[in-house]
């Protein structure tokens, strides 16, 4: 696992009920709910602590694959190779799987009314689910079989499905009509929309991304990431639906002199700081690079106080509240 990774962006290595989880889904209460694919166990993670939210744990035998909440905090999670889709409801800890009709549950998207767009991976179909579950129309997406992800854009609330048998992204409007097939790289997975408001799609078998304008239906960026690459991407690869970004960030490093004893000199940095925000820099010495002492507040351009064969360095990045 990951448990021991030299990772400074690892702050909980946490294990879960489900197997194979693939359920990855944040509340508003920035709480994360995971899910298995194999065992279809489902349960609340704390997204402070790491640690299992006790009495949250739950398996209504469907579920597992991709997952989002809602704006009422309802968890929906796909399921893959099963026809139903799971809604559960943590404020009455109950749910139900929805049936598809003998579809596999694949890709999961959610438009400004909180409609929910499920695809079919073996059947190129995008379902329309209300927030209560109740389905409300199953529409042809009329690309390649094999629909996996899904996105809407929120200027207009057009559903996007990746045809990934193909080489074709579907767009359909709101009320499920066909409206366009963009051609895409070879074996496009996911699909996610920007804060400028195009859809960017994976193609796993042509090892690039591209970026498509709605406004011609067509494609006006081709990165190409590489042989054997193979992105394989869903939910919002873009960043684009994050709230906020966070108000506090720390970035640490560690040298080693490979001198006992070194006289550590002159930390300086460049640093734009808009508005209200800011940037402190502490330093620290250690003898062997495991217990490090007090950190030191630091000028830019000071001497820091360590005469020790290893510095450790954190920045702490506080947010501008007005820029």
């Amino acid at each position: 696992g990951v448990s021991s990774a030299e990772d400074e962006c690892i702050i909980h290595y946490v294990r879960t009920a489900g197997t194979a989880v693939r359920t990855v889904a944040v509340d508003g209460n920035n709480d994360v709910w995971v899910g298995g694919l194999n065992n279809r166990e489902h349960e609340k993670i704390d997204g402070v602590t790491g640690t299992p939210v006790a009495g949250t744990q739950f398996n209504l035998g469907c579920g597992g694959y991709g997952g989002l909440v809602d704006g009422n905090g309802s968890l929906w999670s796909a399921g893959i190779t099963q026809n139903h889709l799971l809604r559960y409801d943590p404020s009455i800890t109950g749910g139900t799987c929805i049936s598809l009709g003998g579809r596999f549950s694949y890709g999961l998207g959610i438009d400004t009314n909180g409609f929910i767009w499920n695809s079919t991976y073996n059947n190129n179909t995008v379902w329309r689910i209300s927030p209560t579950g109740a389905p409300s129309g199953v529409f042809p997406t009329l690309g390649a079989p094999g629909d996996r992800g899904v996105v809407v854009t929120p200027a207009d609330n057009h559903v996007w499905v990746a045809n990934s048998a193909g080489s074709t992204v579907s767009r359909l409007d709101n009320t499920g009509s066909f409206l366009a097939q963009v051609n895409v790289g070879s074996t496009p997975t996911g699909v996610a929309v920007d804060a400028a408001g195009k859809v960017w799609v994976t193609n796993y078998s042509s090892d690039n991304v591209m970026r498509i304008d709605p406004a011609t239906n067509s494609v006006d960026l081709t990165v190409d990431l590489g042989a054997g690459a193979r992105p394989y991407n869903y939910s919002d690869m873009t960043g684009s639906t994050l709230t906020a970004p966070p108000d506090f960030g720390t970035w640490t490093v560690d040298y080693d002199s490979g001198v006992i004893n070194a006289p550590w000199r002159e930390i300086s940095w460049n640093a734009a700081e808009p508005g209200d925000s800011s940037i402190v820099v502490e330093v620290a010495g250690s003898d062997d690079g495991v217990t490090f002492g007090s950190f030191e507040t630091m000028s830019n351009g000071g001497d820091p106080r360590v005469d020790k064969q290893f510095i450790r360095i954190k920045v702490s990045f506080s947010r501008s509240t007005n820029a």
